[in-house]
């Protein structure tokens, strides 16, 4: 329990440290004020700066985020509800420039809540280098994704699935 309270802190703590990044680098610097010289009435004025060429970055890769859930089948009122959602909120930071400058890009998985087709698609999304996975959906889908996503680094957030384990798993968060 004490590793899932670790994982979560982390997170905060990254997510703000971000936040104070972005607002830092977007606080204007003031220029120096001078002081008349005796018998001078205004301040001189100051050479404008050349400008340089901004220079070209590369573009960079677009953050790629999972989403595993049952969008097609019986169960498909959750999977795409939780998709539409998903693709809402990326589509709103990546008009405010993108998390950390990089675009995010939802990677659709359809589970169909199936637990043997979500172990298929968990290590897809592993090979697709996701960075993070949304879902999945339910419990016993959880129990065969959570270890490949653990296995990987990955982290992954649910909004319904339970662990049998009440000590949940390290990266996996509901």
């Amino acid at each position: 329990m004490a590793r899932k309270g670790f994982w979560k802190l982390a997170l905060v703590c990254f997510l703000v440290l971000a936040l104070a990044l972005t607002v830092g680098a977007c606080k204007k610097k003031e220029e120096p004020k001078t002081q008349p010289t005796p018998g001078q009435t205004e301040q001189p004025k100051k050479e404008e700066p050349k400008k340089e060429e901004p220079k070209k970055e590369a573009p960079k890769e677009p953050l790629k985020i999972g989403y595993m859930g049952p969008i097609t089948g019986n169960w498909s009122a959750y999977g795409t509800n939780h998709l539409n959602a998903a693709i809402l909120a990326a589509d709103e930071w990546n008009k405010k420039g993108g998390l950390l400058g990089r675009q995010i890009e939802i990677v659709q998985a359809d589970s169909q809540a199936d637990p043997q087709q979500a172990a298929v698609l968990a290590n897809k999304l592993v090979d697709q280098k996701v960075a993070a996975v949304i879902g999945p959906t339910f419990s016993l889908e959880a129990e065969v994704t959570v270890p490949v996503f653990k296995a990987n680094n990955m982290v992954s957030v649910t909004g319904l699935a339970d662990l049998m384990d009440p000590k949940g798993s390290e990266g996996y968060f509901r």
